[in-house]
């Protein structure tokens, strides 16, 4: 009795289990400028940049199909990625996949293929209507305009006028016959088990550009400022008698040194961009400005003793 619900339980979890699809990458794209890919998503650290295994780069308007997006924290905002794959450096090479930024790529609109009648090898082809006549009867097809001809044994996609393209050779990493014969409009199929593939290149990491740095250190440098603010505006509460121009003086000296305070405090270390870091590193970054302002405060001179 006990192996037979277990034979149910079992029969019924593979029911319930949903298949795994292969993904098809169906969007063609254009890179827009030369692209590192990484093997898995990459991820950013301060001081270093872009994280991960790279293995390849791919020169400006190489051809892509996008497989999927995926959206990675960069300080408070996100940076997306895209999942694509390629085939490099010949085009008949394997399908490779990595990662690649979304922003480094354009579509590409696919070529409209010639629909056919394969049973019968007829090949649909529109004519031009005579200006004039567009409610008129179909007139008679002068000689000029009779279709041509399909001979007898040619294939039902392929012009009677061309002969069928010849299969790519190999390359040299695989054995004759295995060459791939899809053309430069079939979009590959992500496999359901890997990421990535390809070795991983021993070149220094990219850096983020200077529009991505202000995205990033931007925040940081206003909570800096921010706790730089705070302080003096504390000290003016606790004076009993304010001096507007002294903590005027004491604020303008701890912007005017901020960018180096901002400096020395981010190279104290290296942190990952994602969300719950960057937050931490905001609060780090008020604390060490509200503190900051305490250094350059300057006690007044004492008087003198009188002999």
């Amino acid at each position: 009795m006990g192996a037979r619900w277990l034979w149910v339980a079992l029969l019924t979890s593979l029911m319930l289990t949903p298949p795994v699809h292969a993904q098809t990458c169906a969007q063609k794209a254009e890179l827009l400028s030369s692209a590192e890919v990484y093997r898995d998503l990459p991820r950013y650290v301060t001081g270093l940049g872009w994280q991960g295994a790279r293995t390849d780069r791919l020169p400006a308007n190489s051809v892509v199909w996008v497989c999927q997006d995926r959206a990675v924290d960069f300080g408070f905002s996100s940076k997306t990625w895209s999942q694509v794959g390629y085939r490099a450096p010949r085009p008949t090479d394997p399908w490779r996949f990595g990662w690649i930024l979304k922003e480094q790529w354009r579509p590409v609109a696919r070529k409209p293929t010639r629909q056919s009648l394969a049973a019968g090898g007829i090949q649909l082809a529109a004519y031009p209507a005579r200006p004039g006549n567009t409610n008129s009867a179909p007139t008679k097809a002068t000689p000029t305009e009779v279709p041509p001809e399909v001979p007898p044994h040619a294939p039902a996609d392929t012009p009677p006028d061309v002969a069928p393209d010849a299969p790519p050779d190999a390359p040299p990493n695989q054995p004759p016959g295995t060459a791939s014969t899809d053309n430069a409009d079939t979009p590959p199929t992500l496999p359901a088990s890997k990421s990535g593939s390809g070795a991983v290149l021993d070149t220094p990491p990219e850096s983020a550009s200077l529009g991505e740095q202000i995205v990033l250190y931007g925040p940081l440098f206003l909570a800096m400022l921010l706790g730089m603010l705070a302080k003096a505006l504390f000290d003016l509460l606790d004076d009993s008698k304010p001096s507007w121009r002294e903590h005027l003086r004491h604020g303008a000296m701890a912007i005017v040194i901020s960018p180096i305070v901002f400096l020395g405090f981010i190279t104290a270390g290296q942190f990952n961009s994602s969300s719950q870091t960057f937050l931490v590193l905001a609060l780090f970054a008020f604390q060490n400005g509200f503190f900051w302002q305490t250094v350059l405060k300057r006690n007044p001179p004492a008087p003198e003793q009188p002999a």
